[in-house]
């Protein structure tokens, strides 16, 4: 009853209601408890007896002396010691009005408490999950973060915090960087493979979610399909990132545009030069030249032509498609490239070598380039196929900066995605 009373105001209310609501409140000067929850008495029969149950729960857990139902965050945080946030009947979140104003652990939490300052669950699946606003944050945090490294400054803002990191295709680059990075933050990683876990006998997607993400902060994911990760992510309770799908690459499109950066300045204007297949990785360049305002020339093999729709493109105005890779090169502040065959096309790679044999990047299509033109490559890569050794060794390239910096983005991409900005 008293539930349901304290959600009226007190014209509505008899007078011995209003006593009734009088003594909960004066008993409730430093409860144990405090409940967030539409009033019981709004319920169906079978939400209520559910609410009901998970209140006598809390009650045997915590000890509460009293109960009051409030939307109030004021009220909450100076009369409150234990918060539970419960929504039909379920409860979401318990724990200090700190721990749960501060913290939410889900993006249902944080709409339903309606602070304003809580940043609701963020994910990064592709590139243009964040705005130019947010990239340009993390760019800067990923300045002051490395910076710190190099000077062995301790930067913990992620302590007692844990990433799940789950690997679906093979990994050196992406595995050491999430790792080291978390533990740099003062987090920890647990590795995760589909060979030795559930996810590989057929767990659905879904109930892997929901299980992972109760018991993590944060989730990294390497796998195929995209619609993979999608799935996970809608079910998660935390921020997820994709570590690599057969669609896109963000985190290693987010290391190559900081690279640039620190060697030549912004990126905004200056023109990309794609040479090769039109992979996940080239996928993410053009999703990053919509949203950061630059030019990408790309040139593939016949049959291996950019798909707009597979790129989740809106337009072709940041890209240009050349059939000979000289002259999307030409003039290029950025000329990079990736392996000829990609994990999960190795059936192909005999075929691919005749294909791709014309679309090396190689000294001659450097010295075309801009003057000051660097050269990138994600790794692993192959010297005499896709690239040329004199090339990827050579003054122009940058691609043990580009390897390095996977580190320090990912670092401030997940402070960003579980802290907001700092």
């Amino acid at each position: 009853q008293l539930t349901s009373f304290a959600q009226r105001k007190p014209h509505q209310l008899s007078g011995g209601q209003q006593q009734r609501v009088a003594l909960a409140r004066s008993l409730a000067k430093q409860p144990k408890l405090l409940l967030l929850d539409e009033p019981l008495g709004a319920l169906d029969k079978k939400l209520r007896e559910k609410t009901q149950v998970e209140l006598v729960g809390i009650i045997e857990e915590v000890g509460v002396t009293c109960v009051l139902v409030t939307h109030d965050q004021e009220e909450a945080m100076t009369m409150a010691s234990t918060i539970a946030v419960m929504h039909e009947g379920t409860i979401l979140q318990t724990g200090t009005p700190d721990e749960v104003y501060e913290r939410p652990n889900s993006r249902q939490v944080a709409e339903f408490i309606g602070d304003v300052n809580i940043m609701a669950i963020k994910h990064f699946l592709q590139f243009n999950d964040l705005n130019r606003e947010e990239l340009e944050y993390v760019f800067e945090r990923t300045r002051v973060i490395k910076s710190q490294f190099k000077a062995y400054q301790q930067y913990w803002p992620l302590q007692d915090r844990t990433l799940v990191m789950i690997f679906e295709k093979a990994s050196t680059r992406t595995r050491l960087s999430f790792e080291a990075g978390m533990q740099q933050l003062g987090g920890s990683a647990i590795y995760l493979n589909t060979r030795d876990s559930q996810l590989g006998r057929g767990e659905p997607v879904e109930d892997a979610a929901q299980v992972i993400s109760r018991m993590s902060d944060v989730v990294m994911i390497r796998t195929f399909e995209q619609e993979i990760i999608e799935r996970f992510a809608a079910n998660s309770r935390v921020p997820v990132i994709n570590g690599l799908t057969n669609e896109y690459h963000p985190c290693q499109i987010l290391a190559d545009i900081f690279t640039y950066i620190e060697h030549r300045g912004s990126i905004q204007g200056k023109t990309v030069a794609w040479i090769g297949d039109s992979n996940n990785v080239c996928n993410t360049w053009l999703q990053a030249a919509e949203v950061l305002d630059f030019n990408v020339h790309v040139s593939t093999p016949p049959g291996y032509e950019v798909e707009p729709e597979r790129a989740n493109l809106y337009g072709n105005n940041h890209f240009e498609v050349f059939a000979d890779p000289m002259d999307a090169a030409r003039g290029a502040h950025l000329v990079t490239t990736d392996v000829w065959t990609s994990m999960g096309f190795e059936a192909e790679n005999e075929e691919r070598l005749r294909d791709f044999a014309d679309w090396q990047v190689d000294g001659d299509m450097m010295r075309i380039a801009a003057k000051d033109a660097l050269f990138m490559h994600c790794l692993p890569a192959h010297r005499g196929e896709e690239v040329s050794a004199d090339v990827i060794d050579g003054t122009q390239s940058v691609v043990w900066d580009e390897a390095e910096n996977r580190l320090h983005v990912q670092k401030a991409l997940m402070e960003y995605l579980l802290l907001g900005k700092v």
